[in-house]
């Protein structure tokens, strides 16, 4: 198996380093599992650490479904203590408002105008529950109003067309996704945001995840702003910021702050089905600022010995 690939810093005419690229505008894994790795320091993210809000608001955890048998029936408990009824794996499917209200708890939001739902408080998930929140159809706009939703969380997008920001004046407000302990050597972790169908745009807010924040595999991504941190846990180092495969409808990317330890972003010129694609990936970058302690943008053909033109990547219009 050969791979092919070039860096960012190899084409843009601006000042680059292969570790930190910003780019001006131009004109015309279910889950990820790895071995925790002692010769590496964890990353310091003390510039851009993500600050919750103030406690002016009551954090809250959300009831889960019962482990026996999550359907897509998501009906809350009507009482009870919430710790009694933890899952290890805990699924909420959305299919319309109903269900995305269930799965962030009625308590927490407010569902206003035009499909939109908006944070009242912080959420944090039970520390013994692992959530996926799978999208399969409608239309939202979610809005974190200041406010931070934590905990072993993924969203998954398989339909529909969903919307992330954050309006508060600070846009303090976003996703943490936790690591998810098997032992004292390994860990689990999953995508913060997978997208296998489906349309996901994000503009603002900030989005932090253990080994890799955005997973794009199918259907359309979007991001327009925001801050999208891959940390690592303890001295594991993450993988990157977003993965994108070939097999995306469109994936545009004009704004925002991408971190990652090894790669900020990686596109693939794959399939997440098929390794020997070797299809052009439709990712267009029109803007942003790329960090990353080893290259910034990798671009990369496992199976051929032709070198990806980077030149594909950058946004004409």
């Amino acid at each position: 198996m050969k791979a092919f690939h070039r860096s960012l810093a190899s084409f843009l005419a601006v000042a680059v380093t292969t570790s930190c690229v910003s780019l001006l505008p131009v004109r015309a894994l279910e889950t990820e599992s790895s071995k925790l790795m002692t010769t590496q320091e964890s990353v310091s993210m003390e510039s851009v650490e993500f600050t919750p809000p103030e406690a002016a608001t009551t954090e809250t955890s959300v009831p889960m479904p019962e482990a026996t048998a999550p359907t897509e029936s998501n009906d809350l408990p009507e009482s009870g203590d919430l710790t009694e009824m933890l899952s290890e794996n805990a699924t909420y499917n959305i299919w319309d408002m109903d269900d995305l209200v269930a799965a962030l708890g009625a308590g927490n939001v407010s569902v206003l105008t035009g499909s939109r739902i908006r944070l009242n408080s912080n959420i944090t998930y039970p520390a013994d529950s692992v959530v996926i929140v799978t999208f399969k159809s409608g239309t939202y706009s979610i809005d974190f109003n200041g406010h931070t939703l934590r905990g072993k969380v993924g969203f998954y997008f398989e339909g529909g067309s969903v919307t992330f920001s954050d309006s508060s004046s600070g846009v303090s407000g976003g996703i943490i996704s936790d690591a998810i302990e098997v032992n004292d050597t390994y860990f689990t972790a999953l995508n913060l945001f997978r997208v296998e169908g489906g349309s996901l745009t994000i503009s603002s807010g900030t989005y932090i995840a253990v080994s890799i924040v955005i997973r794009a595999q199918t259907g359309s991504l979007r991001i327009d702003g925001g801050t999208f941190l891959a940390i690592g846990v303890g001295t594991f180092t993450s993988s990157a910021a977003a993965v994108i495969y070939a097999g995306m409808s469109e994936a545009r990317i004009s704004s925002g702050y991408f971190y990652g330890y090894r790669f900020t972003i990686l596109v693939s010129k794959d399939t997440s089905d098929n390794n020997a694609a070797s299809i052009p990936n439709p990712l267009k970058i029109s803007g942003g600022y790329f960090d990353s302690e080893y290259r910034a943008i990798e671009y990369i053909d496992y199976m051929t010995d032709v070198i990806p033109d980077m030149d594909d990547l950058l946004a004409t219009s």
